[in-house]
């Protein structure tokens, strides 16, 4: 699929592609996941844009089991100067799919 393009287009420097990429991986719901929590723990934590590209894509996601998870990695990524606490909690996000 095209996941993994549209996950490093959230950092495109074009604000209408990072959200058109961030709207159409939204639409993947959690087959997303995987590949955009690998790379927010992996090295992007620390961008700004993409921090917020993440928060856009899965804002009002539901899913069973992972609602605690979800609310912790919003409030992480909406804090601006925590990125280490919103790659914990992506990491404990990717063990419970293994589950």
């Amino acid at each position: 699929s095209g996941i993994p393009v549209l996950v490093s287009a959230l950092e495109d420097r074009n604000h209408d592609v990072a959200w058109l990429a961030a709207e159409a991986l939204k639409k993947f719901k959690q087959i997303a996941w995987q590949p955009l929590l690998h790379t927010l723990i992996r090295n992007r934590s620390n961008s700004v844009q993409f921090r917020q590209g993440v928060h856009h894509v899965l804002r009002n996601q539901n899913a069973v089991g992972f609602g605690d998870l979800l609310t912790a990695l919003m409030k992480a990524l909406e804090s601006g100067s925590v990125h280490k606490s919103s790659a914990a909690v992506a990491n404990d996000i990717l063990k419970r799919m293994k589950g």
